[in-house]
Order: C-alpha cells, then sequence, then structure tokens
C-alpha cells in the first residue's frame, strides 16, 4: 500500500491508475500531432511556378507556368484565375486553369502581355495575384500569391 498525505493506494491500483494516463496522454498526443496535419494537408493548395518574376518590353510578351504540389482530392478541381494589379497596362491569358486529380502535377503555361501605350512610364512594375477556388466546399490556401511583372516601356 503507497500512502501520502492522506492518500492510500495498493500498488495494483496505482499501476492500474498509472496505465490509464499513459493511455490518456497517448490519444492527447495523436489528436494535437496528426489531426491538425491532416486537415492542413487537405486544405492547403501549394502552386510551384517556374518563375516569380517575368521581365518584358512594352508591347511584348512574356511565360510562366505553374503546377500543384500535391493532387487534389478525388474528385476536386482547383481552378486558378490570374488577378492583374493594372488590366490598362498588362494582361494575362488564358483567364483561367483548371486542375483535377489527373493533371495536377502537368505545367499550365500563363502568357503575360505588355499592352503599347504611348505614355512615357520608362519602367511598369506590375504584379499577378491569383484566385484560387475549389469545386469542393473547402477554401484552399495558395502559396505563393503573386507573380511580379516588370515592363520596359518603349515610349
Amino acid at each position: 500500500m503507497i500512502m501520502r498525505k492522506g492518500l492510500s493506494l495498493s500498488v495494483q491500483a496505482a499501476h492500474a491508475y498509472t496505465a490509464r494516463l499513459v493511455v490518456l496522454l497517448a490519444l492527447i498526443a495523436l489528436v494535437i500531432l496528426i489531426a491538425p496535419r491532416a486537415a492542413k494537408a487537405q486544405s492547403a493548395v501549394v502552386l510551384h511556378l517556374t518563375r516569380s518574376l517575368v521581365v518584358i518590353d512594352e508591347g511584348g510578351v512574356g511565360y510562366f507556368a505553374l503546377h500543384l504540389d500535391a493532387p487534389p482530392a478525388q474528385g476536386e478541381r482547383i481552378t486558378i484565375t490570374p488577378i492583374v494589379s493594372d488590366p490598362s497596362q498588362i494582361a494575362v491569358s488564358p483567364a483561367s486553369r483548371t486542375f483535377n486529380a489527373s493533371n495536377w502535377s502537368a505545367l499550365r503555361t500563363f502568357e503575360v502581355y505588355a499592352l503599347d501605350d504611348s505614355t512615357p512610364e520608362v519602367f511598369e512594375t506590375n504584379f499577378v495575384r491569383f484566385y484560387v477556388e475549389s469545386s469542393l466546399t473547402r477554401t484552399p490556401e495558395l502559396s505563393p500569391r503573386v507573380v511580379d511583372i516588370y515592363v520596359n516601356d518603349n515610349d
């Protein structure tokens, strides 16, 4: 029998208590360590870009391509829509790209057009960010978020 400050337990009861405590701590550790990883893996959409900077001459065209880091969930479609910082200076084509379980790792190219104008600007700085939409109810995260576009003016 174990006696401490008015508490008495048999050795057998102490071992049973310790075993239950170990099981409880193991379950807590499992929830803390594994559950957030599973949830994050399901929600994260990581883009791999061929470049994060495109430098082009005004009136010219540049390119960047991307693919996903991992396949979407079964039956899910991830649509990536580029959004330009200044539509009067640059345009991106196509309007969007859609990834699914069969094409998630294939590079998908976007063309960036530097629109020609008559305004002298020496050097233009723009960017393309991305809107990400999932066919499932989840809201995917996205990384990286922008491609910088530098345009050398020809005026």
